[in-house]
């Protein structure tokens, strides 16, 4: 697996691109990267990429991994939007699980969405904060 993170100033996103297999190890890594940019921009949304990663190798034992990954960096992390953009259902399908699985931890300060859709990812993300009041998990499949 390979990824990138970097900061976009005009639209003030933390824009990741990730491709080939996934793997836990690199899955991790990408999120500390995650956090520590989120740390230094306060205020940006988060745009991540998943197109060309495949995720069959993927288990559920990887994503309750990636969530206690996510709870324990949620002070970095918090009061976000974050929008994955994924070509296939599978990829599609771990969105929710993730969302529910930080959730139940604690960690209720991220709105999460996936989309289909890689102009109505940036378009959501573009629009500003997530909702304070946001604690459920939002899905949204938009093509």
């Amino acid at each position: 697996m390979k990824y990138e993170c970097t900061y976009n100033h005009n639209m003030n996103t933390i824009e990741v691109s990730a491709r080939g297999p996934a793997d836990l190890k690199t899955s991790i890594e990408m999120t500390y990267r995650i956090a520590e940019i989120c740390g230094q921009e306060k205020s940006a949304n988060v745009l991540i990429d998943f197109l060309e990663l495949d995720t069959s190798f993927i288990t559920m034992g990887h994503i309750a991994a990636l969530s206690r990954t996510a709870v324990s960096l949620q002070d970095a992390l918090k009061m976000r939007k974050c929008a994955y953009v994924v070509a296939r259902n599978l990829e599609f399908g771990f969105v929710r699980p993730w969302k529910t699985m930080i959730s139940t931890n604690g960690f209720v300060d991220l709105e999460i969405r996936a989309f289909k859709n890689k102009g109505k990812a940036i378009e959501w993300v573009k629009a500003g904060a997530p909702n304070q009041e946001c604690t459920s998990s939002a899905i949204a499949g938009q093509r």
